[in-house]
């Protein structure tokens, strides 16, 4: 084909006018080319110091949450804070010390104190820190050596551009970030200073880089957790339901994390794993995702042989070194045995849960019994309220129905109680009831005695002496109280009788002697001898009148005298009824009720008296359905005081004495009942039997034994005396201020069994025998202690052999230390909430076919189940459900909201609750250091955690 000369002229222009452009373009855009790299350089610059500068934030936020001392290069400094070190002087005034800031004032107190009996001087400087500046340069970061983790961030463009960083710690000014508990909010900056270099591309570099962030850093408590596994934790001991095993609430593993390679186990993580000293492995292997982040291999939640882990897992690569010593071992301690019957003691004072099911035992015959308590009970001071007046108890009260009462009835009724100390609380009180009728309230101590006798002794020896007068023997019949004598009218009518006949006499000037003692008689002069007169029918008639004043006068004489007798025997004899506390702590014989003269109520004094009823409430704290674990008492028409007591038509604990006598008066027989009617009967004399027939406990409890509280209180076979009591309670009592202070960060790791078997809450108590510091063999959960009331504070056991679920169960709730704990098999779900620390978790598969979920206290659907079980509740409302119609930070709460927003929240069970699930580890905060000397048990710093949890509240990158 011929070409067109016209077109290839017109491709030759297109390709010389492609060239002149190409020409143009390079001629023109040199200096574009030299702005993008320079955009480039400056954007990298940027990101190199963006991710110095966060990197640096995150080293920082870690050190202060591991509690670091820092040295000049921004490395750890090792010499600082080393455990067992003694040398508090150099480690609370290290000017890096991170852990200053995270002191509480409690905490700095304590600190000052110690530094003050140890050095013998105040410290000169402030322990506390608010605010940390430091300045390091990018060389010394770079000596920390390859491996450490700022130095995976500092390239050559960064050591040329940046000459050093400031770091700067800061307690924030702000009133919004005031600490509400032990949390500490910290302000932590880093600056990038740049290099003074004007030669090299950082000079690109125009603005300082930035970055700033606030943290709160909060003591990380073993309540947090619902699981703290010892050794490893293997996910296929689990089943393979679908169901299976869930945790709500974190879990910390003291080892490895061991996740099965094949199979499907129903195992989920819904919060956050903590792994000690071990690994995540798949059957002994690490732990590694065939696609991470992959859509069908996702780390958090699709692991194909498992649930997953929704929260994640850290790893800590720091045991706590407690957990492997917790459970096992031989321990020797000194041989002091003061320790167990100091917690007996105070167990006994405080500890509601030991009493929940006692009820009060009689044992005796013909009115005189002696009382006691179940044998896992003990008679309790009575100390919470209502109980004194004017800082002195009131051991004798008359009631209003006695105050008001008739003289003639104030007249059968005395109550003398022995002068008690003002020191000496009751443990019992008897209302004392005659006839139906209540009279008198008596309050009994340790050592006690009160006797209440049915006749005022004063009165009737007043009485006696009117009448048994010989110059008054007729003239002051009216001045006797025949009414209040009680006696018949036939004294009177005798009286009035003689009266008359020498009043009729004296006209005929006829009388006797005695005659002149009427009132009637005034007459000075009269005949006493009818001798005198002569006529015959007049000196018969004398005669006659005479012997009928002789034959009056000793038919009143006869009566007078025969009240005298019986007024002279009643005096020396009144019926009282005597009660007696034992001087001995001890459930086994501690109240006894006794009469003395009760055949006297034969005399006419007390003739109208038909039943005589002691009701008696005694104090042992029990709070068995009771709404209220600080004072026992249930609310509304059952409220009741401390203590086996109810009220009510049968529940009474009340001995019912009851005369029967003839139509003239007579007693035939005295019967004694019990408050429903039955007998107390000689079938007693020798066999302990319910002083109640209605027994309100859950299960039949136990007659007194032969130890005074249980196989499981240290006190002597017959119990204490007061004054061994007294004597305990000082030395269980001791001024720990006059103790000398523990070594600077004293450990007790080596005896953290020791301290998790007792949670010695007072540093003076002496050790313990070693034969009582070992854990329980068996606890099997009861549906009795879930029950809401059954508990002070939190439901707790530490340290068991085995813990037992039944299948009934559907909720255990508490703070448990179990060396295994098992689940038996069961036909419904079943939920933990709060802390478990297990070594062996074993879990029948019928178990985990219907579900086992593991909250912790604060899990949401660990509150959920806790407020529907009504652990949580509104106390002060009617209605207990836990709604509010106004915030908690409301400023015009009243007192009851404020304290039903506390109650309705899991806090308040950490204010009563176990203090060592208040630690941050189970390595101890109180406990002993040496197994070969004699000391006292010792604490560390008051408040001072060792595990750290840590949050970045906000975080802003930015330019200067």
């Amino acid at each position: 084909m011929k070409r067109n000369p016209q077109q290839g002229s017109v491709l030759i222009g297109v390709v010389l006018a492609l060239g002149f452009a190409g020409f143009a373009y390079v001629a023109t855009s040199t200096s574009f080319f030299k702005s993008i790299t320079q955009q480039k350089a400056k954007t990298e610059l940027d990101v190199l110091s963006k991710s110095l500068t966060n990197a640096i934030f995150n080293y920082t936020t870690y050190a202060i949450k591991e509690r670091w001392c820092m040295d000049d290069n921004w490395g750890r400094d090792q010499k600082c804070g080393a455990s067992g070190s003694a040398d508090m002087k150099g480690f609370v005034t290290h000017p890096r010390n991170l852990e200053r800031f995270l002191w509480s004032k409690t905490t700095l107190n304590d600190m000052s104190n110690r530094y003050e009996k140890i050095y013998g001087s105040v410290p000169t400087k402030a322990l506390g820190l608010s605010k940390l500046e430091q300045n390091i340069s990018i060389t010394s970061l770079e000596s920390l050596g390859e491996s450490h983790p700022l130095n995976l961030v500092i390239d050559d463009n960064i050591k040329k551009c940046l000459s050093s960083v400031t770091v700067t710690i800061e307690k924030p000014m702000a009133s919004y970030y005031k600490s509400q508990g032990d949390e500490v909010y910290l302000l932590i900056s880093v600056k990038g200073n740049l290099s003074a270099n004007p030669l090299n591309r950082c000079s690109l570099i125009k603005q300082t880089p930035v970055l700033k962030g606030m943290v709160i850093v909060y003591p990380k408590t073993l309540n947090q957790y619902a699981l703290i596994k010892a050794e490893d934790f293997k996910i296929s001991d689990y089943g393979s339901s679908n169901k299976g095993l869930d945790f709500y609430g974190p879990v910390y593993v003291q080892r490895h994390l061991i996740i099965p390679s094949a199979g499907k186990y129903g195992v989920s993580f819904k919060d956050k794993v903590r792994i000690g000293e071990g690994i995540l492995q798949v059957d002994g292997k690490p732990f590694k995702p065939d696609t991470p982040g992959g859509l069908d291999n996702q780390y958090l939640s699709q692991i194909p042989t498992m649930n997953g882990f929704l929260n994640g897992v850290s790893l800590e690569a720091e045991v706590d070194e407690g957990l492997p010593r917790l459970f096992g071992g031989a321990y020797d301690y000194p041989t002091n045995v003061n320790m167990a019957m100091c917690k007996s003691r105070k167990d006994l004072k405080d500890n509601f849960s030991l009493t929940k099911n006692s009820r009060l035992f009689v044992k005796g015959s013909n009115g005189s019994y002696t009382f006691a308590l179940s044998e896992s009970n003990e008679f309790r001071e009575y100390i919470r309220n209502g109980a004194s007046e004017n800082g002195k108890y009131i051991y004798n009260t008359y009631m209003q129905s006695f105050v008001n009462a008739q003289p003639s009835t104030k007249n059968q009724f005395a109550v003398e109680v022995k002068d008690e100390p003002v020191e000496v609380k009751p443990i019992m009180e008897a209302y004392i009831s005659v006839n139906g009728r209540e009279y008198a309230k008596v309050l009994l101590g340790r050592s006690s005695e009160a006797k209440i006798t049915f006749g005022n002794k004063e009165f009737y020896q007043k009485q006696k002496e009117i009448l048994d007068t010989e110059d008054t023997t007729y003239l002051d019949i009216d001045k006797v109280d025949l009414n209040g004598l009680r006696v018949d009218s036939s004294l009177r009518n005798a009286y009035n009788s003689f009266e008359d006949k020498c009043d009729d006499a004296k006209g005929d000037d006829v009388s006797i002697p005695e005659c002149k003692k009427v009132k009637k008689h005034n007459k000075t002069e009269v005949a006493t001898d009818c001798s005198t007169i002569t006529k015959n029918w007049e000196k018969e008639k004398c005669i006659d009148t005479i012997k009928e004043l002789n034959q009056r006068k000793q038919n009143y004489l006869t009566k007078q005298h025969a009240l005298i007798t019986d007024l002279t025997n009643f005096i020396s004899s009144t019926p009282a009824v005597v009660l007696k506390t034992s001087a001995l702590l001890s459930n086994k014989e501690d109240v006894k009720i006794s009469w003395e003269n009760r055949d006297s109520f034969k005399y006419p004094f007390v003739s109208n008296i038909e039943s005589i009823k002691f009701r008696f409430n005694v104090y042992d704290f029990a709070i068995e359905e009771s709404n209220n674990t600080t004072s026992g008492l249930r609310a509304g028409k059952n409220q009741r005081l401390p203590g086996p007591n109810e009220y009510g038509s049968n529940g009474e604990n009340a001995i019912n004495y009851e005369i029967s006598r003839d139509n003239k008066g007579n007693v035939q027989k005295i019967e004694t009942k019990r408050n429903d009617g039955t007998n107390l009967d000689s079938a007693l004399a020798s066999n302990w039997g319910l002083l109640k027939s209605e027994n309100k406990s859950y299960y039949n409890p136990e007659p007194p034994g032969n130890t005074p509280g249980g196989s499981n209180i240290n006190y002597p076979v017959d119990g204490l005396s007061v004054a061994e009591a007294k004597d305990l309670d000082k030395k269980c009592e001791v001024d720990t201020n006059a103790l000398p202070p523990p070594s600077w960060d004293v450990s007790f790791t080596e005896h953290t069994q020791f301290s998790w078997l007792y949670n010695v809450t007072n540093p003076g108590i002496t050790i313990v025998d070693p034969a009582q510091v070992k854990p329980m063999p068996l606890y099997t959960f009861t549906s009795q202690d879930m029950d809401v009331g059954n508990y002070q504070g939190v439901p707790t056991r530490s340290i068991v052999k085995e813990c037992v679920v039944p299948h009934d169960l559907d909720l255990i709730f508490g703070f448990y230390v179990c060396e295994t704990l098992k689940v038996e098999s069961r036909t419904r779900p079943l939920n933990f909430v709060g802390t478990f620390i297990v070594k062996n978790l074993r879990i029948d598969a019928s178990a985990l076919s219907n579900g086992v979920n593991f909250y912790s206290l604060w899990s949401t659907g660990g509150i959920e189940l806790l407020r529907e079980k009504r652990h949580l509740r509104r106390e002060k409302a009617k209605n207990e459900e836990c709604t509010f119609t106004k915030p908690g930070w409301f400023t015009g709460l009243d007192e009851d909201t404020l304290a039903d927003y506390q109650s309705c929240s899991p806090a308040k069970f950490l204010y009563q609750g176990a203090n060592n699930f208040n630690w941050t580890t189970i390595d101890p905060e109180i406990g002993i250091t040496d197994a070969n000397t004699q000391v006292t048990t010792q604490s560390k710093v008051v408040n001072r955690y060792r595990r750290y949890g840590a949050n970045v509240i906000w975080l802003r990158n930015g330019a200067e």
